[in-house]
């Protein structure tokens, strides 16, 4: 990733963003938002996080990404929404949850909840991956996990 490009992760309710640009960022971030889970009563909760091209502060990100974390289970969710491939996806663990089950967990953003499908639970470990290929690839999709498409809203 080049100077000019970065993630910005916003995790509410703070003001500035998390700037993102290297894998030692991505522990650090994940270190913070495991401290606001505390700071909080330990409720999963979602950081959303955009690659942004520029720092300019009009400029637009090429791609959103959203991460949320359960301390509870020691797992976390993703969700994209990009240009490639277009719409929303979320990640998928198809080892644990069969296809077909409507199960959700919610997560805490933006000061209100999020229902997400539970098959998109995945191991800390893995988010973290796609989180650096995420930041390393342009904002691509990653490649590292599952990922099951969504509808539009979600």
């Amino acid at each position: 990733m080049t100077p000019e490009h970065c993630v910005h992760a916003t995790v509410v309710p703070d003001d500035e963003p998390f700037v993102i640009t290297t894998a030692e960022d991505v522990d650090r971030l994940y270190d913070y938002v495991h401290q606001r889970i505390r700071e909080r009563g330990g409720s999963p909760l979602f950081v959303e996080l955009a690659y942004m091209t520029d720092v300019a502060e009009d400029e637009f990100p090429v791609a959103e990404f959203r991460l949320g974390l359960n301390p509870r289970n020691g797992r976390g969710v993703l969700s994209y929404s990009g240009i490639e491939p277009p719409g929303t996806w979320f990640s998928i663990d198809t080892q644990t949850t069969p296809p077909g089950v409507d199960i959700t967990v919610t997560y805490q953003e933006w000061g209100g909840e999020r229902d997400v499908p539970a098959n998109s639970e995945i191991p800390e470990e893995d988010t973290k991956r796609a989180m650096v290929e995420f930041m390393t690839s342009g904002g691509a999709l990653p490649t590292v996990i599952e990922w099951q498409a969504t509808g539009a809203g979600q």
